[in-house]
């Protein structure tokens, strides 16, 4: 609505808060069925919008809103607040080259390429919608393990840590799937990475150990899939929910 000297928004209210909020209420990180009924949520935002060739550039947790509060009571029945993509202060359309070149977004979330682009290095000359992959996987590594996977004690660290795509899940990763080479029993990853059991609330019996927190290998795969330097070797958003195990776990044979 507008009047002479004012323009006015009207917006739906969405009750639940942030993302940000929701993971600091937790504890710090989420149950993993809980991660990913907001991941899906993302994903699908994000695929509307990369195919209407908008990049998205900020996407972090508090710019991640939820509908209501989650209930106690219908998140043991695998049902979550919906989650809706917020703040797009910083989006911009692909021009007729599939190529942004302003270096813009949160600086310890800032995608490679983005980087690179800011130092004159992009060999491609500019970033496309990968950028807002990157950041999701970044996303959901601080769901589920409650921290940010590059983050040092300088600003210089953090971006080098990644440009160099050096993060604890990784290497936790490639360490487990070298000692199991050759094996598909379902708990190989666990009884590789750790001797001891999971915890209780591990819905998977592959579990790669992080610190003190556990992630399955199914997660674990499916953000290291996106945390990956080379833009071009990420999944889109289609591809993350239409082909990663973990977004297409059944939970009570619904698609969760």
């Amino acid at each position: 609505y507008s009047s002479p000297s004012t323009l006015f928004v009207l917006m739906h209210a969405e009750l639940g808060g942030d993302l940000m909020a929701r993971c600091e209420a937790a504890g710090g990180s989420l149950p993993e069925p809980e991660a990913r009924a907001y991941l899906v949520g993302i994903a699908s935002a994000l695929r509307h919008l990369h195919g209407l060739r908008i990049v998205h550039r900020d996407l972090k947790p508090s710019n991640v809103l939820l509908e209501t509060p989650p209930d106690p009571a219908a998140s043991e029945h695998g049902c979550f607040p919906r989650a809706k993509l917020a703040d797009f202060g910083l989006a911009a359309r692909l021009p007729a080259d599939g190529r942004l070149t302003t270096v813009c977004g949160t600086q310890s979330c800032l995608a490679p390429e983005v980087i690179r682009c800011g130092h004159g290095d992009e060999p491609s000359g500019g970033y496309g919608s990968a950028v807002d992959l990157w950041s999701l996987g970044l996303l959901l590594h601080q769901l589920l393990l409650g921290q940010h996977p590059f983050e040092r004690e300088t600003d210089i660290a953090t971006l080098q840590a990644t440009l160099a795509g050096d993060y604890d899940l990784a290497r936790a990763r490639a360490r487990a799937l070298a000692l199991c080479q050759g094996t598909r029993r379902l708990d190989a990853v666990e009884s590789c990475v750790s001797p001891r059991p999971p915890p209780p609330v591990a819905e998977d019996a592959r579990v790669l150990r992080v610190g003190a927190a556990t992630v399955s290998e199914e997660a674990a795969a499916l953000i290291c899939s996106l945390l990956v330097t080379r833009p071009e070797a990420r999944p889109t958003a289609a591809d993350v929910l239409r082909q990663s195990p973990w977004v297409r776990r059944r939970s009570g044979g619904r698609l969760v």
